[in-house]
């Protein structure tokens, strides 16, 4: 699996620890950086990103821009500038200075979550299955024995909630015709 003191063999009270210390951490460097946006997954689909290298190559538009002010005057209030009547590539050329400093940290703490959801990923993989089973059991015993019952009563329930919702989706689908 992993080094003597990982994530999946470390003693728990030392990996909450961690955890909390690495949520600190993420808390800091979200609230040090005041007025992040916050999309929501709608806005997020609809929202125009720099592909790699897009944003360096589009400056030459900019420099286009800047030479002649004129044939770009159509694009003035499109800008999300501050004079609707220019178009203000110094307010362009800003952003895309703020894209490359922020890119790279938004790279680092996607792959930071990467690795921890393929962590819980690998965790879950072996331990969901093998509970699933044991549920199989526990369940097929607890119909006749109350104390099992009250044993896994939470993950009755849970599972049973989860049918019902099944249900309801498929009867509030519509029929294909």
């Amino acid at each position: 699996m992993g080094k003597k003191n990982d994530v999946f063999t470390m003693p728990l009270d030392a990996l909450e620890k961690q955890v909390k210390e690495a949520a600190a951490a993420i808390e800091k460097v979200l609230f040090g950086l005041e007025g992040l946006a916050a999309l929501t997954a709608e806005e997020r689909l609809k929202s125009d990103k720099f592909r790699n290298g897009e944003a360096e190559a589009l400056l030459g538009v900019l420099d286009a821009a800047d030479a002649n002010p004129k044939l770009f005057e159509s694009l003035a209030d499109k800008d999300f500038g501050n004079d609707p009547d220019e178009f203000e590539t110094d307010v362009l050329r800003d952003r895309l200075q703020r894209i490359a400093l922020l890119m790279p940290l938004a790279e680092r703490l996607d792959g930071a979550k990467t690795l921890i959801d393929d962590t819980v990923l690998q965790l879950s993989a072996q331990t969901k299955p093998v509970l699933q089973q044991g549920y199989g059991i526990a369940k097929s015993v607890a119909k006749t024995n109350p104390k099992m019952r009250a044993l896994i009563a939470k993950a009755i329930d849970y599972y049973a909630r989860i049918a019902r919702k099944g249900v309801e989706t498929r009867k509030n689908k519509p029929k294909a015709s």
